[in-house]
């Protein structure tokens, strides 16, 4: 289900979003909007995704991944992961997404690490409630990681994260 389309090329055309600036090479930049003029922002699987996750970016000509169905149920599956790390861990699939200006990785499942901190009203160092401590710390850990893997070609899969505290949580 298609929710909304930006038509980017239509925005940068219009001076209204540069995203000429960003790129070292203007002209595979021209070209991209070419090919792909419009974002498509859909609903699956009760979460957003452009272009429905559908992905052919760093595949062969022709091939597209699909995410899988349910992203939690695959993070579950660490048990080769706990096995060469020798301790329990936590698994989070993150995924691109586009945004006007630039990328950003985002959780789409999770297991072994509460993906959301629960500090909504905790007291800031005043004494005073606070409206954020709502942490998206699987959003977060990914964000992280997307600086190690990078988005283009350098081929890097995964990344391990050390050191991050996280509440340990039999969950997705």
């Amino acid at each position: 289900m298609t929710f909304f389309a930006v038509p980017v090329k239509e925005l940068v055309e219009e001076g209204l979003v540069d995203l000429y600036s960003f790129p070292e090479d203007r002209e595979n930049a021209m070209k991209l909007l070419e090919q792909y003029p419009t974002l498509f922002i859909t609903l699956r699987d009760n979460t957003l995704w452009s272009d429905s996750g559908l992905n052919s970016s760093n595949h062969p000509k022709g091939i597209i991944s699909v995410p899988p169905k349910n992203p939690d149920r695959i993070a579950k599956e660490r048990d080769r992961i706990m096995e060469r790390a020798g301790k329990k861990t936590a698994v989070i699939i993150c995924d691109t997404e586009v945004f006007i200006e630039g990328s950003i990785d985002l959780a789409r499942g999770s297991y072994g690490i509460t993906p959301v901190d629960r500090g909504f009203g905790f007291l800031d160092l005043y004494g005073k409630p606070k409206y954020g401590g709502v942490d998206a710390i699987a959003h977060e850990a990914c964000a992280v990681a997307a600086l190690i893997m990078r988005q283009a070609s350098q081929g890097v899969p995964a990344a391990i994260i050390k050191g991050l505290e996280y509440e340990n949580c039999e969950c997705g």
